[in-house]
Parts: structure tokens; sequence; C-alpha cells
């Protein structure tokens, strides 16, 4: 399947692009170096869903739609439990994924070929919770967002219909990260103002994603299909001082400690900092 925005990873060259505001970059350390809870397994043709190689999937605790792995690959979360982490004069929420392909040559790649985050306001749980109070939304993920308490933080295409290109094996081993994304606080404050600025215990985050759905690339015959196990989504925090830092050349100007004009940056270990709940486009908590 062809993207009109083709960000390809697989080089593992440490640098971020810019999609919608938010960075993706090709993770290369383990997930020692900095907080790791799990947030959504997805695991293709786990139920007979997706017998052609494609994988999808959002966290909940509620019953399972699509391709999810339960035990403790996927649950429901509130944004209050969602650690933030400073970089470049921003606060950010990030993600990783750990991908496991069947590494044999062929099979050693991933495609990402869709991301929504939405954030659904539920102060009188009128949507389902489980028996631990996590959020527990189930059905499928059109409905989740056209519910009236729902909003779209950010999506992979929400500028261009983009996939992203993974290398499997680029750090091998369960645990492990090849992919890293970094959402800016400022789009979660935005999406907190149309819910009406509800506190972040009263909002449930849902991440959903796709994957696999690129296939076989007709140049290089690398399949980008989903194979062998889950691939894990998790949120993270930095607690070792890691942060994006500017590579040199590689962006414009930095304009009121927003970032504009950038290209890429390198993952490098820098001065961050962390800070739980929403952050406003000051680094002040919403709510």
């Amino acid at each position: 399947m062809l993207a009109e925005r083709i960000v390809d990873l697989t080089p593992v060259n440490g640098l971020a692009y810019n999609i919608g505001g938010a960075y993706v970059a090709t993770a290369t350390t383990g997930s020692g170096s900095g907080t790791f809870t799990d947030l959504l397994g997805v695991q293709y043709d786990s139920r007979g869903n997706s017998p052609d190689y494609i994988e999808e999937g959002y966290n909940t605790s509620g019953a399972f739609f699509y391709d999810e792995q339960g035990g403790t690959h996927t649950s429901g979360k509130w944004l209050s439990e969602m650690e933030l982490t400073a970089a470049i004069n921003r606060w950010w929420y990030s993600f990783a994924l750990d991908a496991h392909e069947k590494q044999n040559g062929r099979d050693d790649w991933l495609s990402v070929d869709r991301i929504e985050i939405y954030l659904m306001y539920d102060p009188n749980h009128a949507h389902p919770v489980d028996n631990k109070g996590r959020p527990a939304y189930s059905g499928a993920i059109e409905t989740l967002a056209a519910e009236p308490a729902s909003v779209l933080v950010w999506s992979l295409d929400g500028v261009e219909d983009t996939t992203i290109l993974l290398d499997a094996t680029a750090n091998p081993g369960s645990g492990n990260s090849e992919m890293s994304l970094m959402v800016p606080s400022t789009l979660f404050a935005a999406a907190l103002g149309v819910l009406g600025d509800p506190a972040p215990e009263d909002v449930a985050i849902y991440f959903y994603t796709q994957m696999g759905a690129y296939g076989v690339d007709p140049e290089t015959g690398r399949d980008y299909g989903a194979s062998s196990t889950a691939e894990q989504w998790a949120t993270y925090y930095f607690d070792d001082g890691s942060a994006l830092v500017p590579e040199p050349g590689t962006y414009g100007v930095l304009v009121g400690g927003g970032l504009l004009g950038m290209v890429g940056v390198r993952l490098l270990g820098r001065a961050a900092g962390r800070r739980t709940g929403a952050a406003s486009a000051t680094g002040r908590r919403c709510g």
C-alpha cells in the first residue's frame, strides 16, 4: 500500500522526523534507559481478524475488538497516569514500539501505517471501566472517534497519508524498542481545551495503531507485513537525562522555546525532566 509520504527509519542513524508536530525516530537503546509501561500489544491474526499480515488495535481494559493481546500487554489508561519528559524547552508524551518480526532476512521489517491518539472525557464513568477502575471502551475505532466526549490529539495521517518503515533487527531482543514517538504536550493541552479543560484523572487516553499494511516493497522485496509474535507499544519517560537534542545544521530556528523548521534531531543524553499529568503550552499542568 503506497502512502503519500514514506518515513524510512530503516537506516539506524538516530535521526527523528517531524510528522504533524510530533517526532518519530529509530530507538537505539533498551528499555533500561527510561521507565517503560506496557500500553498496547497487538499480534496479527490473533483472533482470525487479520490473515493478511495486517494488525491493529488500541489500548483498553475492556473487551478487545481487533488484534490486541491480553495479560499485562494491553490496558486502559487515564491521562493523569502519563509521565512527561522535558526536552528542547518543551514537555512531551513519549511512546515506544518493540517490534517482533521473524528476522529471517525477508521478514525483518515492519510498517507502521496508522497511529491515532484520542482523549475521552469520562468524569462519571459513563463509559465502561474494569474492576480496577481503568478505562475499558470496546468497539471499532471509528465508533470511539465519533463519541461526543472524544477528541483526536494527533494522527500519523493528520497532515498527509504517512507510513513509517522499520527494521525490526535495529535493536534486537524483547524489551528493546525499534521506534520512539514523542508528541508535544501542547497538542494534548489543545485537545483538553476542546473538552473544556477537565482534570487529567477524568480523561482516558486511547492509542490506536495499524501495522503491516505496506506489505512487500516492489523494489527491495522487503516484506513489511506483520509476522511472528506480538508487537508491544509502551509509554515511557526518560529518567537518566536522555532527551531529544537538535543535531547541528538540521533545524531552522527556535522561537519562544518552540521548534520551527526542524528536519531531524538526534537522541542524545542531555538534561531532561519529567512531570505527571497534562501540561499546557507554557509547561503548567492542566486541571
